[in-house]
C-alpha cells in the first residue's frame, strides 16, 4: 500500500477567470509571455504554486474548451478559485476579451 501515499490528489474546483496582458515582472520570475502566453496569475494564498501547470476548462461556452496554463504570477487578495489568465489563454478558451470574466473549472496537473 506504499504506492497510495505517493498519489497526488488533483482536486478540480469551479471558479472564475479574468484576463490581463501581464506586466514586465512577475512574482514568480517567469515572464507573462512564457509558453506562448498560456499563462496565469493566482492568489498569493492560493494552493497553486509558481511554475505549476493547471488545466482550465471554459464552463461559460457550450463547447467547453480546455487549455493548459502555467502559473507565472501571484495577485494579493485573489480568491483561491480565481485565475487572471493571459489574454491569449483567455481567448484560447473560446471567449472574447470583451466578455471580461468567464466561469471555469481548474484542475492542477502535477
Amino acid at each position: 500500500m506504499k504506492w497510495i501515499s505517493r498519489l497526488k490528489i488533483r482536486k478540480t474546483v469551479q471558479g472564475l477567470a479574468t484576463w490581463s496582458t501581464g506586466g514586465a515582472t512577475t512574482k514568480c520570475g517567469i515572464p507573462w509571455t512564457y509558453n506562448e502566453g498560456m499563462t496565469t496569475a493566482v492568489g498569493d494564498k492560493s494552493p497553486y504554486r509558481c511554475g505549476q501547470v493547471l488545466k482550465v476548462k471554459n464552463k461559460s461556452t457550450q463547447d467547453q474548451k480546455e487549455i493548459m496554463v502555467v502559473v507565472v504570477d501571484q495577485v494579493k487578495g485573489f480568491p483561491d478559485n480565481k485565475l487572471n489568465l493571459h489574454k491569449k489563454a483567455f481567448e484560447a478558451l473560446g471567449s472574447s476579451a470583451s466578455v471580461g470574466i468567464i466561469e471555469i473549472e481548474i484542475t492542477p496537473i502535477g
